[in-house]
């Protein structure tokens, strides 16, 4: 009896008995919602024979391949989904809506080149689907970046090194960019160059070669605030903190208004916060913004990462020397100096770049 049937031969034989009074009267039933029945029972080649049906009696009716397109998509039947849009565009070349989707099928599928010449030939038809036509312009780029690149093997003079690299790592081409980088390097030992190379390896997991990288921009441009701002932040992501420090304030002594310097002071001070690290004492020269040759040995004078415990403690507990007065009488020097050491400017740098407040304030200002 029916009762007695299990559940899946019960409806493997409706779904036949569908597909047979479907073939009778086409009409008694649904092709696209049929053929898609048929692909969740794994039975691919008797859905192709359904949407084929359909077309026989309504060649024209083109929208029944896409219907079942569609709906095979959205449960994740992307090989069947393939297939009926690979019919579609056979039948409809020009079709924008068919050739859009089967882009992106095949993107899904990994298909990446046939994706691609697919996505031509719908943007061509007047497609204005946005992943498509970024699909062929991020194509459009790949090729361009190519051909610069084999110019630049071939004549390492017709293209700069430092904008070549920069394009390829936007595109994940690390690889391709180190490469650059270390040609562009065999010509000339450009700063510029040694922070992209910087950023490549960083991007590459090689962390010491990027801090190289930045330590040796910074002794061709000593007062360059965004090669120290690359490696402060670096410092500070492998837990140098003295150094990072000690880096960021040298920066500010050289350019104390920049915000960017300022800012990462604060995250500075916050994380050696956390950590338990004291800062050194402020420096109480005057500030200059001038270029000297004390500059460039103080921002990559080797530091220790690992101090001893027993140093941090004895920094911590260790009273603050007053601030020694200018020869000249500056007010303003000594006002400067005493509100480094109360702790002036990394609240007004939280302050204005939204950074949480250092916790008790009112201990820390008393303490200073």
């Amino acid at each position: 009896t029916a009762r007695d049937t299990p559940r899946d031969a019960r409806d493997a034989h409706a779904l036949d008995l569908r597909v047979l009074r479907y073939r009778n009267r086409p009409g008694t039933d649904e092709p696209a919602l049929l053929a898609l029945e048929l692909v969740s029972a794994g039975r691919t080649h008797d859905a192709l024979d359904v949407v084929d049906d359909a077309l026989l009696h309504d060649p024209d009716d083109l929208d029944v391949l896409l219907g079942c397109a569609l709906a095979a998509v959205r449960t994740e039947r992307l090989a069947f989904a393939q297939l009926v849009l690979t019919r579609a565009a056979q039948r409809a070349p020009e079709w924008t809506e068919a050739l859009t989707l089967l882009a992106q099928v095949l993107t899904l599928r990994g298909c990446q080149e046939r994706a691609i010449e697919v996505a031509r030939r719908a943007v061509a038809s007047g497609a204005t689907d946005g992943a498509v036509r970024a699909l062929v312009r991020v194509e459009d780029w790949r090729l361009a970046l190519d051909t610069r690149l084999a110019a630049l093997r071939a004549d390492p003079l017709r293209e700069e090194p430092a904008l070549l690299a920069h394009a390829l790592l936007a595109v994940d081409r690390a690889k391709d960019a180190l490469a650059v980088i270390e040609l562009g390097l065999g010509l000339e030992d450009d700063a510029d160059l040694r922070r992209i190379e910087a950023r490549t390896r960083a991007r590459l997991g090689d962390h010491a070669g990027a801090r190289r990288a930045l330590e040796r921009a910074l002794e061709l441009a000593p007062l360059w605030w965004e090669a120290t701002l690359d490696l402060t932040v670096l410092m500070l992501d492998q837990g140098a903190l003295l150094d990072a420090h000690a880096l960021v304030e040298a920066g500010l002594r050289a350019q104390p208004d920049e915000g960017s310097l300022l800012a990462l002071l604060g995250q500075v001070l916050d994380a050696m916060e956390e950590a338990g690290v004291a800062p050194p004492a402020a420096t109480t020269g005057p500030v200059s913004t001038a270029s000297d040759d004390a500059t460039a040995p103080f921002l990559l004078e080797p530091r220790a990462q690992n101090a001893s415990p027993f140093l941090l403690v004895a920094r911590e507990e260790a009273p603050a020397a007053a601030p020694p007065a200018r020869r000249d009488g500056s007010g303003a020097h000594r006002i400067l100096v005493e509100r480094r050491r109360s702790g002036w400017l990394p609240r007004i740098t939280r302050s204005l770049v939204g950074s949480r407040a250092r916790k008790n304030a009112d201990a820390a200002v008393a303490r200073a």
